[in-house]
């Protein structure tokens, strides 16, 4: 974690932008001020998903298990996952 200079919130070390006053928390370069998400153009992308790597606004982003993740990694990873530990869960609690 790290704090923000202009507001001193606290953001995740690979967030590149304030979520709550929008500044930068990097010294700004060329190639950063191009982020831009993948699924929105047109806003800047401070996380990136840990499963498939794409750049992702604030609105993009879903938590798991303190890890970063895009909407669509988020359906087709996550979601399963949490369905079968709890199928696996109810199996467990029916057999006891």
């Amino acid at each position: 974690m790290k704090p923000c200079s202009s507001c001193g919130a606290w953001m995740p070390d690979e967030a590149m932008f304030c979520i709550y006053c929008g500044s930068s928390l990097t010294v700004k370069t060329s190639a950063q001020e191009l982020y831009r998400c993948y699924y929105h153009p047109d806003r800047f992308a401070a996380y990136r998903c840990s499963i498939c790597g794409k750049m992702i606004c604030k609105s993009c982003k879903y938590q798991y298990t303190d890890r970063d993740v895009c909407r669509v990694c988020y359906i087709k990873e996550v979601i399963p996952t949490m369905v079968m530990d709890k199928v696996r869960w109810t199996v467990k609690e029916t057999e006891e």
